[in-house]
């Protein structure tokens, strides 16, 4: 993420599975299995854990925001 603001505004991501999450409740099974979570310092990572949103206040410049990496099976159909 690349960013130039003036201030400290304050930002608030959702993941496409944050509806399911919500509605459904932590022990949502659909939910997205992300392994090996990184955040940047500025994500309130308490947000993240209750309700699967990234907030934060982005720092001027580059910055890597979140890596993570999936395990997933891909199901080929012919």
């Amino acid at each position: 993420m690349k960013t130039f603001l003036s201030g400290m505004p304050h930002v608030s991501l959702g993941l496409n599975d944050k509806i399911l999450y919500d509605l459904q409740g932590k022990d949502n099974n659909k939910a997205v299995e992300m392994d090996d979570l990184k955040f940047h310092k500025c994500v309130d990572l308490n947000k993240f854990e209750s309700d699967r949103s990234i907030d934060f206040v982005p720092p001027d410049g580059e910055i890597d925001l979140m890596s993570y990496r999936l395990d997933l099976q891909v199901i080929y159909l012919r």
